[in-house]
């Protein structure tokens, strides 16, 4: 089983849609180790619903498993 470990995304969502691209396919298992957003003064709030809405699109995938972070 290949599994791929992700962490700190830190609302990156356009990294996070690169590795999903290019790296989600090769994978059985995607691991998401927290982290998804930071409490940054100055965050852009489109990004940051952006990357609720890709979460809410996946949390049910039974490919993935989600874990909170220090920051979520």
């Amino acid at each position: 089983m290949r599994e791929l470990l992700i962490s700190d995304i830190h609302e990156k969502l356009e990294k996070l849609l690169q590795i999903e691209e290019h790296l989600f396919p090769q994978a059985d298992r995607v691991v998401f180790l927290g982290d998804w957003f930071d409490s940054h003064p100055k965050r852009d709030h489109a990004i940051v619903a952006k990357l609720c809405d890709w979460l809410k699109k996946n949390i049910e995938n039974p490919r993935y498993t989600f874990l909170f972070g220090n920051h979520d």
